[in-house]
């Protein structure tokens, strides 16, 4: 078996690969990978036979071919493009030239690794150990820190996220939008979302009114959509690759656990369940049954 055929095994069970995993998986250990991935991610109760069947449409799963340099390309894009989203808020130097200067510098990475009182920050030149607790970060998470190095080793003063830039909060809404994965008719901005499981959209609608839609993987809290914010991005233990590139004025986490609403930098976050759409005035969303 080789290296493509495990990956797309990896795949049907909607598990995404890190660089570093992709290149060290093999016969001998995949199967020990997988079942310890498999256990990370909780099953969604059946999802209701695929969202009620999203009113009879099956979601069918599409043929996939994959390598593992396909891999490394999408993630290099996705830390190119959180990257450029950091540099427009510091100036940063790289890991290694951080490690020859001696007052507070700005660096740029990925988080390799998270353990306990440190995670380890990764760049194109090398990696170095944060002295920063490691539970407000994840693997996989693309941030800024500024602080200095001693010994090798950096000592934060403040971690910076991609996030929501101030001068890019939405502005408050004035129309009546209607999300619904069942097509209704009115008069009122409809965002009709029929996307697979996994799988973000972002559209325009009039008055360049923004809205993204999002099928999770697994359940999303109230906190697991802040960090989508504040992150730009899915992050990696929802087993996906996604970019938060433009802010939309909603957020839309559709057939999700329960129903509820969050504001946060400007960005209406809502959550609906697979038997309720959701009207929403510009100050409140009222849920009704499909």
């Amino acid at each position: 078996m080789n290296k493509k055929d495990i990956i797309i095994i990896f795949l049907k069970e909607g598990i995404l690969l890190s660089p570093e995993e992709t290149n060290s998986i093999n016969e001998e250990n995949y199967k020990e990978i997988l079942e310890n991935k498999t256990k990370e991610i909780p099953k969604k109760q059946e999802t209701k036979k695929t969202i009620k069947q999203t009113k009879n449409k099956e979601v069918k799963k599409e043929n996939v071919s994959v390598t593992s340099s396909d891999f490394v390309k999408s993630y290099k894009k996705r830390y190119d493009m959180l990257k450029e989203m950091l540099l427009k808020k510091i100036d940063a130097v790289s890991i290694d030239k951080g490690k020859r200067v001696f007052s507070e510098v700005n660096i740029v990475g990925r988080v390799k690794e998270t353990n306990g009182s440190f995670f380890v920050l990764e760049d194109i030149t090398g990696e170095t150990e944060i002295m920063h607790n490691s539970n407000e970060v994840s693997v996989g998470d693309v941030l800024g820190v500024s602080g200095n190095f001693r010994e090798s080793k950096f000592n934060p003063k403040q971690i910076i996220w991609p996030d929501v830039p101030l001068e890019k909060t939405p502005q408050p809404l004035n129309h009546k939008i209607i999300l619904t994965t069942v097509k209704k008719e009115s008069d009122d901005i409809t965002v009709y979302a029929s996307i697979r499981q996994g799988e973000m959209l972002t559209e325009k609608y009039n008055d360049n009114i923004f809205v993204t839609s999002y099928f999770p993987t697994i359940k999303i809290s109230e906190e697991d959509a802040v960090k989508i914010m504040k992150r730009r991005m899915i992050p990696e233990k929802f087993s996906l690759n996604v970019i938060v590139d433009k802010i939309p004025h909603i957020l839309w986490i559709m057939n999700n656990d329960n129903n509820w609403t969050k504001n946060y930098k400007g960005v209406v976050i809502i959550s609906s369940d697979e038997n309720s759409y959701v009207v929403y005035d510009g100050k409140e969303a009222v849920f009704e049954r499909i």
